[in-house]
């Protein structure tokens, strides 16, 4: 397993386990009361901080988001860097991230990625409860947070922004790596075995909890095509889906920030 994980992540996740610089530091806490913390999984560190409205006008009724990043060297800073935690803390709601296991601040400890977000979400769940958890994944966040979706409290939400039905359909852009995820599959390793979302959205059955997908009609990425058929089978009839014309991959919230104010705390079109 240890060579596995070594594997995966020489070849898929180059140059994202890293120091956060400071602009991403700065711009973090400019936004708002700024506390950065870690919790353990398998006695190993996963980064995480905490962001709440300023003035101290964090609304104790209200849900607590928790935000799942993307690939990417700026990992849980993504989501302080393009602004998307602006609109939750507007509203008075404390916003948490985390970087996963192998990624920004956090340890290496598997593949297991849905784990990192489970381990959080428990985290959470002691330091607030009865509170509704917003879960808001972007890309590789959106897909992995898949899997946790059953632990989330009661009446809770979730949002996918640009996510992938498997995940060959992410890797599949890139020759090489789709070949290394075909190998996985045919020989059946576990972790690559464990990431059957789809499995998992068919037989999820959790009326309470409504799951908004954002999609982007000129992502080539995570098409609006392949988007459709995982919204499609999703058991649950409590989503919404939301399609922002003319935006490529993540650029959503730029591309029409009303609607995407929308898609989060209404229920879309």
């Amino acid at each position: 397993m240890a060579f596995l994980t070594s594997l995966i992540q020489k070849a898929f996740f180059k140059g994202v386990r890293s120091e956060p610089n400071s602009r991403w530091l700065r711009r973090a806490a400019s936004q708002g009361d700024y506390s950065k913390f870690y919790i353990f999984r398998e006695k190993k560190k996963i980064a995480c901080y905490s962001l709440g409205p300023k003035d101290n006008l964090a609304n104790e009724d209200e849900p607590i988001v928790l935000f799942s990043h993307p690939i990417s060297k700026k990992a849980k800073f993504f989501f302080t860097d393009t602004e998307r935690s602006l609109p939750y803390l507007n509203k008075g709601w404390v916003v948490f991230a985390f970087d996963y296991n192998g990624f920004g601040e956090s340890d290496v400890i598997d593949l297991y990625y849905w784990k990192d977000v489970v381990a959080v979400l428990d985290y959470l769940k002691v330091q607030f409860p009865n509170r509704k958890i917003v879960l808001h994944g972007a890309s590789f966040g959106a897909f992995h947070i898949i899997r946790a979706m059953e632990h989330l409290p009661p009446n809770s939400s979730v949002v996918l922004e640009n996510v992938n039905k498997s995940l060959l359909s992410y890797w599949q852009r890139w020759p090489l790596t789709a070949i290394l995820v075909r190998i996985l599959l045919l020989i059946r390793a576990r972790p690559v075995l464990d990431m059957n979302v789809r499995q998992v959205i068919k037989s999820f059955a959790r009326p309470d909890m409504h799951v908004q997908f954002i999609a982007c009609e000129d992502d080539a990425l995570t098409t609006q095509v392949e988007m459709r058929e995982l919204y499609e089978d999703l058991a649950t009839t409590n989503k919404t889906f939301t399609v922002f014309a003319g935006a490529g991959h993540l650029a959503a919230p730029a591309k029409d920030p009303g609607l995407y104010q929308i898609a989060l705390f209404g229920r879309g079109d």
